[in-house]
């Protein structure tokens, strides 16, 4: 399966890498370079056209058939591939194949790695930074009968991987290598041949692993195939030692720099901490002692106070027995 491409050629090295002038391009405004493009995305294609010769033409991934009801909500995701094995037996395909071929131009493919149950990791595959890579397709026209305007899609055509990137996926898409290979797609007459569909297995077919930003389709520009290997967490920690080396030297220069007399004095420190006056000292031995009975669980009392006398205190009122006197 190939759900993902670059496509970020400039329109004038689309029509050279086509090997076609930019007179013969079809829709040419609808283009626009995109790092991460994805079924419903204008994308030029290569195919022949109605004198014979190559022409090129924007269309939109993800093939919509020509006998779709108008009204239909389009779905470019369903048809985004056609799978080599069941080309003519699907009867979808089976009708384009003699006479709607095209090649797609891309820069290169995505595709996602089952690193574990819960891990993906994309990877990006291409032919080398300066080639572009041609893919066999199919492509269809769709007429919307509520606004009469026509729809051109196209689909690209996969097939099983080649050994050199089997481990990746089981899929890749049909590689058309050289120009006599690619002329002959073209050729809507001529049939299939096995050698053209064999799954392409040369040593400059390479790929790296790249950001997994690009599981949205949202995420565009350059980064998109940066290989992820060259900004890796290891280089990360490899130049934090190093910062961390650069300080500590330079900690100890400084410090080698130091006046001695502005040195640390552990000796004046205690002196001077044990020439405080005997009434701090008694504080100091207070506390110790009522922390000391914190951590027991016992409470100190307090200091006796003076005693409080429970006696009447004298007064100079006569008692009782001064009112009966003796007779």
């Amino acid at each position: 399966m190939c759900g993902r491409a670059r496509c970020s050629l400039a329109p004038e090295e689309f029509a050279q890498h086509a090997g076609v002038s930019e007179g013969k391009w079809k829709n040419r405004d609808k283009y626009r370079p995109d790092y991460n493009a994805g079924p419903g995305t204008w994308m030029p294609v290569v195919k022949a056209g109605d004198d014979g010769t190559k022409e090129l033409e924007t269309m939109r991934w993800g093939l919509i058939p020509s006998f779709t009801k108008s009204g239909t909500e389009l779905d470019f995701f369903r048809m985004f591939n056609a799978r080599l094995e069941t080309l003519l037996e699907s009867p979808v395909f089976r009708r384009l194949v003699t006479g709607r071929r095209c090649v797609v131009i891309v820069n290169g493919f995505y595709e996602w790695h089952n690193e574990s149950e819960s891990r993906k990791q994309p990877y990006y595959a291409c032919l080398g930074p300066n080639e572009v890579m041609r893919f066999a397709g199919l492509y269809d026209c769709w007429h919307d009968g509520n606004t009469g305007e026509n729809l051109h899609t196209f689909t690209m055509i996969t097939t099983d991987c080649s050994p050199r990137i089997k481990w990746l996926h089981n899929r890749m898409p049909v590689i058309l290598r050289s120009k006599s290979q690619e002329a002959e797609w073209l050729n809507s007459k001529g049939a299939i041949g096995a050698k053209l569909f064999t799954p392409y297995n040369g040593e400059d077919l390479v790929w790296h692993p790249v950001t997994h930003e690009m599981g949205k389709r949202t995420f565009k520009g350059p980064e998109c195939c940066k290989d992820v290997r060259k900004n890796g967490i290891a280089r990360f920690f490899q130049r934090k030692a190093v910062r961390k080396e650069v300080t500590v030297k330079t900690e100890q220069k400084q410090e080698t720099k130091q006046d001695p007399d502005q040195k640390f004095n552990a000796e004046a420190l205690i002196k001077n901490s044990t020439s405080d006056s005997e009434e701090d000292e008694g504080l100091r031995v207070t506390r110790l002692k009522r922390k000391r009975a914190a951590l027991s669980g016992t409470v100190p009392r307090a200091p006796p106070s003076s005693p409080v006398s429970l006696k009447r205190s004298k007064t100079n009122q006569p008692s009782i027995a001064a009112y009966f006197p003796r007779k």
